[in-house]
């Protein structure tokens, strides 16, 4: 491990039995009682958070994409990867420590890749939020577009909520949670809602994939298509990146509905493709949304 993560984690290596032995020797020498304590004190302080900081290091390795470069040769701005371990070394939480292996596997595949803004976000969401940011990624649909033979051109994922229908108080989505993730920087929050612009003559044909059912949009007006009250802000689409996510009951239907208030008109056959085929995906010189 430690050869490895080279010189940016020199604290692998250290285990419990050396520090009972140090703190021991601690005990057992001549310092008044209050120095003992104190050293005693800030030593177990020490090997905790050394303990987080190689938990979090850890699953990173086992996380990241073969071939993955840990070394010092590695292209990780020191100055980012010396921040990101400072404050890792607080997260004692295994769900949370999970959270921040899986980022630094993300910037050990694509140096620069995480925003620097990501550090101060994890550090302050508490668990609750993180819970109900990863129920908000599952509400996150595909949206297809293609041309006039259903030739897939483009993808992209689409946050499409109307957080006033009943079925998203069940899930804490509400008003007062949306707000709080965007007081942490995750989510650009407007109760007017939010437009995407496509062109109809360059993206024929559109279908918003949830699941396993895929829904055909026949039209919508004036090149300017509805996507709910959310939007995910560079530090939220990267972290919804290393989410896992689940179907959530009842949201399909939810989707239509709001959907259909807006004007859209949608197929009612919802399946394109097999549930078992694959999605046919594009060319690397197709573009994207």
């Amino acid at each position: 491990m430690q050869k490895q993560f080279g010189g940016f984690f020199p604290y692998f290596g250290i285990q419990r039995k050396a520090v009972d032995a140090y703190i021991t020797e601690i005990t057992n020498s001549n310092l008044s009682p209050e120095i003992k304590a104190m050293t005693i004190a800030n030593t177990k302080k020490t090997f905790k958070e050394f303990k987080n900081q190689a938990a979090i290091a850890e699953i990173a390795m086992k996380n990241a994409k073969t071939g993955t470069d840990f070394n010092e040769s590695s292209k990780v701005d020191d100055d980012w990867l010396a921040r990101f371990m400072d404050a890792a070394k607080f997260v004692s939480n295994e769900d949370m420590q999970f959270v921040w292996g899986r980022i630094l596997a993300g910037e050990f595949e694509k140096p620069g890749y995480t925003p620097p803004q990501m550090t101060r976000v994890l550090s302050e969401i508490t668990l609750k939020y993180a819970q109900i940011f990863t129920t908000l990624c599952s509400l996150r649909s595909n949206m297809l577009v293609c041309d006039s033979r259903s030739k897939l051109l483009a993808q992209s994922n689409k946050l499409i909520i109307n957080y006033k229908d009943p079925i998203f108080e069940t899930i804490q989505i509400n008003f007062k949670t949306l707000s709080e993730l965007h007081n942490y920087g995750l989510i650009e929050f407007s109760t007017m809602g939010f437009i995407d612009k496509l062109q109809k003559e360059i993206y024929p044909e559109l279908f918003l994939k949830y699941g396993n059912d895929v829904i055909k949009v026949i039209d919508y007006p004036d090149n300017q298509f509805p996507i709910g009250q959310v939007l995910l802000t560079d530090v939220g689409a990267c972290l919804a990146n290393i989410t896992e996510t689940q179907t959530v009951e009842g949201y399909l239907e939810s989707l239509k509905t709001y959907l259909t208030k807006n004007n859209v008109k949608l197929s009612e056959k919802q399946e394109i493709w097999g549930i078992d085929e694959p999605i046919p995906q594009p060319s690397p010189s197709t573009p994207s949304t």
